[in-house]
Parts: structure tokens; C-alpha cells; sequence
């Protein structure tokens, strides 16, 4: 079961990309650490994760959806003002047998970053519920020199 859990998370980092994070913080080096629980129903598995990350956004890094593309298969994600300086976004995919949702809010300042997410895959007759928390702050303006 470890395995499917895994690949799950996997779904759930793609949108640590830099370039997915172009716009929303601001150029430099950041540190990211999300935490977690995967819920997995059949059969029933409930695993906490964490992970970290140093990223560079660089002024010139495309901008782009925090939210995964899944190849093209997924509505526009909607987003709206939340109370508190919070963005709220809600998206709908379909894979391949199934469909991801995924719903949550980011708060981001020009030095932090602060995200809530739940996405929820359904395939078949088996689902899973993903909870995460993300939090974000900035080390440096500045990334080490682009290596040739």
C-alpha cells in the first residue's frame, strides 16, 4: 500500500514546480514544506507525509496555474477573494477511469507563503482524499548563478 500512497503524493507535488510558482511569490530562493494525510478507503489506509523543498523563482521563470494540468483534461481552475487576504481555488480533472478535485486557498505575502489543499481521486471503486498544508519563506532576493 506504500507504493500507491507514494504515487499519490507524487500528483500532489507537481505543483512544487518553480515555474508554477512564478507570480504567486516572489523571485528568489524560497523553502517549502508541505504536511500531510493521505486517506486511502479500499482498503481503508490513513498516512501522515512531509516533505521540503529549496526552490529558485527566478524574474524570468514563466508564469503559469499553481494547479497540475493533468495533460490538458481539466476545467479552468476557478478562483475567488477569501476572507483574510486568501485566495480560494477550486479545480475538476478526468484521468484515465476516474476524475481529481481539488480545492483549497493560498495566502502569499512578497516573503511567505501559506496554502491549504484537499484533492480527492476517485478510479474506479477505489478513492483517496489527500489533505495538505503548505508553507513557504523566502531565505534569499537572490538564487545561486544559473548553471551552465
Amino acid at each position: 500500500m506504500r507504493r500507491a500512497s507514494k504515487g499519490m503524493i507524487s500528483l500532489l507535488l507537481l505543483p512544487l514546480s518553480a515555474s508554477a510558482w512564478a507570480g504567486i511569490i516572489t523571485p528568489g530562493l524560497w523553502e517549502l514544506q508541505e504536511h500531510g494525510t493521505i486517506q486511502i478507503q479500499n482498503p481503508p489506509v490513513s498516512e501522515p507525509f512531509r516533505h521540503s523543498a529549496q526552490l529558485c523563482i527566478r524574474p524570468e521563470t514563466e508564469k503559469s496555474q499553481i494547479l497540475p494540468n493533468f495533460s490538458g483534461h481539466c476545467s479552468k481552475p476557478a478562483s475567488t477573494p477569501g476572507a483574510a487576504g486568501k485566495t480560494l481555488w477550486h479545480w475538476h480533472c478526468s484521468i484515465p477511469q476516474g476524475t481529481v478535485t481539488g480545492s483549497g486557498w493560498i495566502q502569499s505575502t512578497p516573503d511567505s507563503y501559506d496554502s491549504q489543499w484537499v484533492v480527492t481521486t476517485q478510479a474506479g471503486a477505489s478513492s483517496s482524499t489527500v489533505h495538505s498544508s503548505i508553507s513557504g519563506r523566502k531565505l534569499a532576493g537572490r538564487c545561486a548563478p544559473k548553471q551552465p
